[in-house]
């Protein structure tokens, strides 16, 4: 193989992986939005004061913040585990509810309106970045 061939070889590879990228993001399997989530960056991973500049509106807009109510609740805010132990839209226990201001909108979780719902997980989500849902 010459120089050329040998240089050019994963240039072919990284154009082939845009290409499918695309793609997917054009026929829908991955939301385009979802390169751009902020909530899911370096940055906010590292940094909680970067994570607290970040505004309820485009938080709960996040495409991660998206999946992981989806794949906790469905997005039924007035859902409850089987055990009584996780509540609500974002399946916290009481304790994460209560020491992060939840009581200030209901006793439980599952009795708050989701709006309220998502301002206690953003408080969640500023301190502890996505942790307590698995990241």
């Amino acid at each position: 193989m010459n120089d050329h061939a040998r240089l050019a070889a994963p240039m072919k590879g990284a154009r082939l992986i845009a290409v499918v990228v695309v793609a997917f993001v054009l026929i829908g399997i991955v939301p385009a939005h979802a390169a751009e989530d902020m909530t899911v960056s370096r940055k906010a991973k590292l940094s909680q004061a970067y994570r607290s500049t970040v505004d309820l509106t485009t938080w709960r807009a996040s495409s991660h913040g998206q999946d992981i109510s989806w794949r906790e609740s469905h997005n039924v805010c007035s859902v409850v585990n089987s055990t009584g132990s996780n509540r609500g839209k974002w399946q916290m226990t009481l304790s994460l509810w209560r020491g992060y201001g939840g009581r200030q909108f209901a006793r439980y979780p599952e009795r708050a309106t989701c709006k309220e719902q998502d301002r206690v997980a953003r408080r969640v989500w500023i301190d502890q970045w996505w942790w307590p849902w698995g990241g």
